[in-house]
């Protein structure tokens, strides 16, 4: 490769080897001689993979300990010897325009400090993500689960923060703010990161022009063990700023429920099956909704029985919730850390008694059960 490296690749890791030769496949036909990827793995011993499987040229870097995904990153970004840095997850398939589109947005707009991707879900072509904006306590997904093709995601904009799943920022600007905070294990750094640019005056952007089909937090279930304590560290260091109120962008999300032809409820039970402890957001959805609650029922308990690295991400309601749940005359109302979780419940769906059950996650999106498990059949 050229010494005059324009781009570095860094791609942090943790175990799973297939995915990240999946990713390899769809990265490397991209690249030109201006670029280098650096592989930074942060596998436990017993999980590392396998650099003599890598393909030549690249860069690989084992660490010592378990970083978690702040500091694995900022020991890639050290070693990066390119004018712009891209990260990306290791579940990523790359549209084959990506590079090409990133060095466009840069040599257009000196004031760019990050621009990130439109994050599809692969098995639905549906958006994962495009940006996200803040509740006082909770993290708002800008129009998930929209068809990537919708016309609300073809056009650049600014935004509060986007996924660095597959983002790319200036060196020279990573390096002055001070890279990652490290405080933030594995979740909200990147968000965390957003805000740190736009405090030195850089522009946060969402492009839909580079693309990339994100399985999303396959790697490990490892991944969650701190997410509560990152999210407290977040909510904590960015209070002054973080002022928007989630009753003002619960009318838009109600106003999209309803254009899509569903009623919403004047009265439901709720069950409370966040897998991992967030208690606020029943709170906010009923404070937000102004719905009558007629029971809430919380299986909190059931779930966390079980260790976080040992859970599985799908949630079958019929292992969560009694049989005689099916026959509640009455919509439930399923809160849950996100909407994908019930992806493949179509028997609880198809046989619940009350066809309006409603589905409100951690992102702030609302759907009908329905059309939570039917995007995927």
């Amino acid at each position: 490769m050229s010494e005059s490296i324009l781009n570095s690749i860094v791609i942090p890791v943790f175990g799973n080897e297939k995915l990240l030769q999946n990713l390899l496949t769809t990265l490397l036909p991209t690249l030109d001689n201006y670029c280098e990827v650096i592989i930074a793995d942060d596998g436990l011993p017993n999980i590392k993979i396998n650099p003599q499987n890598l393909p030549p040229d690249l860069i690989y870097i084992s660490n010592k300990e378990n970083l978690g995904y702040s500091g694995t990153a900022n020991v890639g970004i050290k070693k990066a010897r390119g004018k712009y840095i891209t990260t990306i997850n290791s579940d990523i398939l790359l549209d084959s325009n990506w590079l090409k589109e990133t060095r466009n947005i840069f040599e257009r707009d000196q004031k760019i400090g990050l621009v990130g991707a439109k994050l599809i879900f692969p098995d639905t072509g549906l958006i994962q993500h495009m940006g996200a904006k803040y509740g006082k306590d909770i993290v708002i997904n800008v129009n998930k689960m929209l068809k990537a093709d919708d016309s609300a995601t073809n056009y650049e904009m600014e935004v509060e923060s986007i996924s660095d799943a597959l983002a790319t920022f200036p060196k020279e600007l990573i390096v002055k703010i001070g890279g990652y905070d490290e405080s933030f294990y594995n979740s909200h750094d990147d968000l965390d990161l957003c805000l740190k640019i736009k405090e030195f005056g850089y522009k946060v952007l969402y492009s839909p022009h580079i693309i990339g089909y994100h399985v999303t937090s396959a790697s490990a279930d490892f991944r969650y063990l701190k997410e509560n304590e990152g999210a407290s560290i977040f909510f904590n260091k960015w209070r002054e700023r973080l002022k928007y109120e989630e009753k003002d962008y619960f009318g838009q999300v109600i106003e999209k429920f309803r254009s899509r032809g569903n009623s919403f409820p004047q009265e439901a039970y709720i069950a409370d099956i966040c897998r991992r402890a967030s208690p606020q957001i029943v709170q906010i959805f009923q404070e937000v909704s102004a719905i009558e609650i007629i029971q809430t029922y919380n299986y909190r308990s059931y779930l966390t029985d079980t260790p976080l690295y040992q859970q599985k991400m799908d949630i079958n309601l019929l292992d969560i919730l009694p049989f005689s749940h099916l026959k509640l005359n009455s919509p439930i109302i399923y809160v849950v850390d996100s909407f994908y979780f019930l992806k493949n419940n179509y028997y609880w769906a198809k046989n619940r008694r009350c066809q309006n059950d409603i589905v409100f996650d951690k992102g702030f999106n609302l759907f009908t059960l329905n059309e939570a498990v039917f995007y995927y059949d």
